[in-house]
């Protein structure tokens, strides 16, 4: 909604007419008692269009004069369409990059910070949006991110049988309190890992469940 007044003036007013001028002269729009013009939704063709409006006064002896008013340029400021995107599923304490694509000016999300790319670590399920501004204008993404955060997995331990054995014979590591996966150091995924060889080694494992793993 852009609009336009007229000048502060004195005196009795009898008539507002308002004129535009799109490049072709000055044609009227509006002409009567209304002070004010009105428009209610410019568009990037209106940019540049001139507009003034000429008052017309009574003189209070049966005549009447008429002022012209300085014009008024319409400056039309287009904010892009602007769309979110971002690893929306992510485990306790990892981090989530969130990107605004298309803006034409400055990206305010609803964090406060402000730039195309923020880094968010939430610790809940968290919907993000962002707002495009260009000067005084500004236009809200077309979507919003929901990021859901899964929760923490329990962290095991490990029992050993057989920690220190002869050579030719193994020591069994069993995974205990996971409730589902387990992730050996050496990429192994069995509840129970079979270890063998004459040089001392060190072995850790994670609880791992729904593309999760425990710290």
């Amino acid at each position: 909604l852009v609009t336009f007044s007229p000048p502060t003036t004195t005196g009795q007013i009898l008539t507002y007419q308002w004129q535009k001028d799109s490049g072709s002269g000055y044609n009227i729009i509006q002409d009567g008692i209304s002070s004010d013009f009105l428009i209610n939704a410019a568009a990037i063709a209106d940019n540049g269009d001139k507009y003034r409006v000429r008052i017309t006064f009574d003189r209070k002896n049966g005549s009447s004069c008429v002022e012209t008013s300085d014009p008024g340029t319409l400056s039309v400021v287009v904010v892009d369409a602007t769309t979110l995107s971002g690893d929306l599923d992510i485990c306790e304490g990892e981090s989530s990059i969130l990107t605004a694509a298309g803006c034409n000016g400055i990206v305010t999300w609803s964090t406060t910070e402000t730039g195309e790319t923020i880094t968010v670590s939430p610790t809940t399920n968290t919907t993000y949006t962002a707002v495009c501004a260009v000067g005084v204008c500004s236009k809200s993404a077309t979507n919003s991110l929901a990021v859901n955060v899964r929760p923490g997995i329990v962290t095991g331990s490990i029992s050993v049988f057989n920690a220190a054995y002869c050579f030719g014979d193994s020591a069994v590591l069993t995974a205990i309190g996971c409730n589902s996966g387990v992730l050996w150091s050496n990429s192994e995924t069995a509840n129970s890992l079979i270890v063998k060889g004459v040089e001392a080694n060190t072995y850790s494992m994670r609880c791992t469940e729904n593309g999760c793993s425990s710290s």
